[in-house]
């Protein structure tokens, strides 16, 4: 079974066969790629919106944002560690929220998340119920150290989450 999510997902058409594609496409439960068919009529083409595109770097555990061709900003990042990678891939950015709670018992809280695949989010380090920013878990940044999302400082994820609208060009790559 191919599982792959709605809107935000870019997929590879390698070829045309009458009404199908034969495509290439993450796949969730192994975030492998997979190759398969589907009916033409089941993929759209979007056109990313805004002037604005963003390419993460797993290698460098960096954040690149850019509007038009010009280096906009540039953020340290955390992405996922090894048993529970960031998949990497085109994305569109999709809803976004003020804060989610997870953890042992929900004790912990995250700020300004904004999705760009299915569960996988741009979001805060992780903070006490109380709100107060787990040290430990900000020294972090720029090594690999969350279940797959993208943690960044308060500042970072404030200004992607005020500033970036959805439909954005998102690049994950190693």
């Amino acid at each position: 079974m191919l599982d792959i999510y709605g809107s935000l997902t870019g997929v590879k058409i390698l070829k045309t066969v009458g009404s199908y594609y034969y495509i290439e496409a993450t796949d969730y439960a192994s975030l492998k790629q997979v190759k398969g068919y589907v009916y033409t009529s089941q993929l759209k083409t979007v056109k990313p919106s805004g002037s604005y595109s963003i390419v993460v770097d797993l290698s460098e555990q960096r954040v690149r944002v850019f509007k038009g061709n010009k280096l906009e900003k540039t953020f340290k990042c955390s992405t996922g560690q090894d048993w529970t990678p960031t998949p990497t891939g085109t994305y569109l950015i999709g809803a976004r929220g003020t804060e989610f709670y997870t953890g042992y018992k929900n004790s912990v809280v995250c700020y300004n998340w904004v999705r760009f695949n299915n569960d996988f989010l741009f979001h805060s380090t992780l903070h006490t119920r109380n709100g107060q920013e787990i040290a430990s878990e900000a020294k972090k940044l720029g090594t690999k150290a969350s279940h797959g999302c993208i943690r960044l400082a308060v500042p970072d994820i404030k200004w992607i989450y005020n500033t970036i609208p959805r439909g954005t060009l998102v690049v994950i790559q190693n």
